[in-house]
């Protein structure tokens, strides 16, 4: 099985703000953790719901019109 996602996107000065900028460190370490939490979370969805069959009945309905489609 493969699974990817796309997170949200982080500007690279937040990292520089991190080191620089001892006062907004941590609120910034908090936005990065956040963002990377929700995009792990959706991997794992992703595998659970496959692991499980969830949605399976949809992929082979959508495949279907796929090949039959001219």
């Amino acid at each position: 099985m493969e699974f990817s996602t796309i997170s949200q996107g982080f500007p690279t000065e937040w990292l520089r703000w991190q080191d620089d900028r001892e006062e907004i460190a941590d609120a910034i370490g908090e936005w990065l953790e956040d963002g990377l939490k929700l995009a792990v979370t959706c991997v794992a969805q992703g595998y659970v719901a496959k692991r499980m069959g969830i949605g399976e009945d949809r992929r082979r309905e959508e495949k279907g019109k796929e090949k039959e489609s001219p």
